[in-house]
């Protein structure tokens, strides 16, 4: 608890007392567990326990879009109507909040081994 405001607060070691670089490390451990690079606009996905192969692209400006060209994401299967309103989503996915989904295909059991996911 904060002494001064009287808030409650998280401590800034966490919870079990870790270091900042061993949530940095567990994090880093959880995004290489759902996500993998394999160019600059193609990613590995796995949703639910299944790997997609992801074409990315960057977001259109949607203000100056007109309603055909609204870009639709492939992996939330949703318009993106108001990017501010899923900046967590589209970083928890792709890693940044300016690109999106343009297109995913399931991956095969051959490009899975030959870019390390499965042995």
């Amino acid at each position: 608890m904060d002494p001064r405001t009287g808030i409650i607060r998280e401590h800034l070691r966490g919870r079990r007392g870790r270091s900042a670089s061993e949530w940095r490390r567990q994090r880093e451990e959880e995004i290489a567990a759902r996500r993998r690079v394999i160019g600059e606009r193609t990613l590995l996905l796995r949703i639910g326990w299944i790997w997609y192969r992801v074409e990315i692209a960057p977001l259109p400006d949607v203000t100056t879009c007109r309603q055909r060209e609204i870009p639709f994401d492939a992996v939330l299967r949703r318009p993106i109507f108001h990017p501010h309103q899923e900046v967590e989503r589209l970083e928890y996915w792709y890693g940044s909040k300016g690109v999106y989904g343009v297109s995913k295909q399931q991956a095969g059991r051959r490009e899975l081994s030959a870019k390390g996911v499965v042995g």
